[in-house]
């Protein structure tokens, strides 16, 4: 009979092996071969290994239908002087517990068939071998482990609440890679921010509920992976959820990663490129006209001008059948204070709006602003000339006015996601961020409709500025910034918020778009003999080639 110790030797060699076999012969993987060398599983020692167990075992407990880790010393002890006996094939493929794919098969004619495939040739080949498929010892897996073959640990998140969900998912986005676990080190860092001390809190916090935080969060992650998925996720928040004595502890966790899951984003990756795209086909072809109006017509761009009306990306009122013109009009710029400013803005206000909401939803209501521009001045100054990108600037800061709307609470944290695998994603505190951002665009928009009101009574008949555009790219950039820009805690009022901009919308461009297209017509039948719009007069050699705009902005 064997001795515990032998036992014990056994029970590891048998889980070598199997491990060895599983992990080579699972999803039927290709090995190589040597006809020189022994068989690669050592099926004579593992059948041994199990017979010898299986036959010990069933002295414990007859009845066991699997192979038991549990051995006790008293069983031992009793059968100590017993001879085991040797079992035979036959007698093993009839009581082992262990089930072969094909019992009627021996190892060795296995093994001669290997040679039939490998030929008279000493050299090595490839086979496929496959573990058989109902080779199951239940004792060698441990129960609940992410591995176990009747595992239900998808039904622990499934059980969870639509909320919990919401927030899983809204946090393994923030972490910079959404694949369905969490960043453990992000997660401690984004959780330690909230609990830190904030500019403009009145709260002190002593930060030793951080390190209990961060300890929570460490041991939520059950296999030491650095990642928490979904169901050590669920076990977080069902411990949170009975565990009485931490009850400070657990409301504040809970409160943290809600907060965290619908907080501020300011992303890297990928980088800003529509703003930084437009800023350089502004710049390009601002160069471009200097050059073209130096070299062709002897005319030097100066601090203010002049603005380069012979260019086919102008707004010209007595073009305004070529439509693109009510767009490509942002690239063109008057002179080196107007490409100075309205890039030095742009990139200001835009790249960051850009960061949190992405490029598509920037580029929208960018586009948006300068149409809107273009469509106001053509029907309430229908004899201006447009150049420049104030209506897209302008909508952009009066977006992020719309974005503090939609998310006032919040943006008490914005998450700078990781870029790398071995970076962490970092967190902080937004109050005194948003605070500041209100106030810039209140001052903003006061002091620019000051500024307005004032060139306009003082300078009226030397003024190029076009408010027309810059009031209706800032309203374009509130609505549809409250149309498309993320809202990441949706609340009822704000749909009804959005609807109603939706309907602004459609109403202002379905308004505008007729004026421009059926206006003359209109004009003409209440004031017989006179026209609304400028038509073309004059027919230059060189176009539209005109360098100085009596008639209105730039």
């Amino acid at each position: 009979m064997h001795s515990l110790g032998e036992t014990c030797v056994d029970m590891v060699k048998l889980q070598k092996q199997l491990s060895r076999i599983s992990e080579i012969s699972d999803n039927d993987n290709l090995i190589d071969v040597d006809e020189n060398d022994q068989d690669p599983f050592e099926m004579d020692m593992i059948l041994k290994h199990l017979s010898t167990i299986s036959s010990y075992d069933s002295l414990i407990d007859e009845n066991s239908p699997i192979l038991s880790r549990n051995v006790t010393i008293d069983g031992l002890e009793e059968n100590k002087q017993e001879k085991s006996r040797n079992l035979s094939d036959e007698h093993l493929e009839e009581h082992s517990p262990v089930t072969l794919r094909d019992t009627s098969t021996k190892y060795l004619h296995r093994k001669h068939s290997l040679k039939e495939l490998k030929g008279s040739r000493k050299e090595r080949k490839r086979s496929r071998v496959s573990l058989p498929v109902n080779l199951y010892v239940p004792s060698l897996v441990k129960k609940g482990s992410q591995s176990s073959i009747n595992s239900n640990d998808s039904d622990k998140f499934n059980a969870l609440n639509k909320e919990w969900k919401s927030v899983f998912e809204n946090l393994d986005e923030k972490d910079g890679r959404k694949d369905g676990k969490l960043h453990k080190e992000s997660l401690k860092n984004i959780l330690s921010t909230l609990e830190s001390n904030s500019t403009l809190s009145l709260e002190y916090k002593s930060g030793l509920l951080s390190d209990r935080i961060r300890r929570q969060i460490s041991h939520a992650d059950q296999d030491k992976d650095g990642f928490i998925n979904k169901d050590e996720f669920a076990d977080l928040i069902s411990k949170l959820d009975q565990s009485p004595d931490e009850k400070n502890l657990n409301n504040v966790i809970n409160s943290h990663m809600k907060t965290a899951a619908y907080a501020d984003e300011c992303r890297m990756c990928p980088p800003p490129f529509f703003i930084l795209i437009t800023s350089l086909l502004q710049l390009a072809f601002f160069l471009f006209h200097v050059h073209h109006l130096a070299t062709e017509h002897s005319e030097r761009v100066g601090w203010d001008g002049p603005a380069p009306l012979c260019s086919v990306l102008i707004y010209n009122p007595e073009r305004r059948c070529q439509i693109w013109r009510y767009l490509s009009y942002c690239l063109v710029h008057s002179g080196i204070s107007h490409i100075v400013l309205n890039l030095g803005m742009q990139l200001l206000v835009g790249l960051f709006l850009e960061m949190s909401h992405g490029s598509f939803r920037v580029a929208l209501v960018y586009i948006f602003g300068v149409v809107a521009g273009s469509l106001a001045t053509s029907c309430i100054d229908p004899h201006v000339y447009l150049a420049g990108a104030s209506g897209g600037v302008y909508s952009l800061i009066a977006a992020h006015l719309s974005n503090l709307i939609l998310n006032w609470k919040e943006d008490v944290l914005i998450i700078r996601p990781r870029l790398g695998e071995n970076q962490t994603a970092k967190a902080t505190h937004g109050t005194l961020i948003r605070m500041l951002k209100l106030t810039a665009v209140i001052a903003f928009a006061v002091v620019d409709t000051g500024m307005a009101i004032y060139n306009k009574h003082m300078y009226a008949h030397e003024n190029t500025t076009g408010y027309t555009a810059h009031i209706a790219g800032a309203l374009s950039g509130l609505v549809v910034g409250l149309m498309v820009l993320k809202n990441r805690k949706v609340q009822a009022w704000e749909i009804w918020l959005r609807l109603g901009c939706v309907l602004i919308t459609g109403s202002f461009l379905a308004v505008t778009i007729l004026w421009n297209t059926a206006g003359d017509s209109m004009y003409n039948a209440l004031y017989p003999g006179q026209t609304y719009f400028l038509h073309q007069t004059l027919h230059l050699a060189d176009g539209n080639c005109l360098f100085y705009n009596l008639t209105g902005s730039y």
